[in-house]
């Protein structure tokens, strides 16, 4: 096997490639996501909603994380047929938690920034 650099972290698992990974897998780039910022860096959830925007998720918006008690960088999804895509959207930001919660409301997926 050849030593190839790898850039994408997922060389322990090959991960299939999109035409033939079942639509419950793949990443839904319709999804709504509110991207929460829970730092006291001013603007740093605009920057992570734009890392979004580019890898194709066009309705992702970014407002504070008022009320969210988590202490890490947290994407929360509501309906497991999103998994997948909270999952997608973790590894673009370099989040490590992923988890499903309930009552959400009107986003799919909420990223909480700590």
């Amino acid at each position: 096997s050849s030593a190839a650099p790898a850039e994408s972290g997922t060389e322990a698992t090959p991960s299939p490639s999109p035409s033939s990974s079942a639509a419950s897998s793949a990443p839904d780039h319709g999804a709504v996501i509110q991207v929460l910022n829970g730092t006291g860096t001013q603007g740093y959830a605009g920057q992570q909603a734009t890392i979004l925007n580019q890898a194709g998720y066009a309705g992702t918006s970014a407002a504070n994380a008022d009320g969210w008690a988590t202490q890490t960088s947290t994407v929360y999804y509501e309906d497991p047929s999103m998994e997948g895509t909270a999952k997608d959207i973790a590894s673009k930001l370099g989040i490590d938690n992923v988890r499903q919660e309930s009552g959400l409301g009107n986003p799919d997926i909420v990223v909480v920034l700590r």
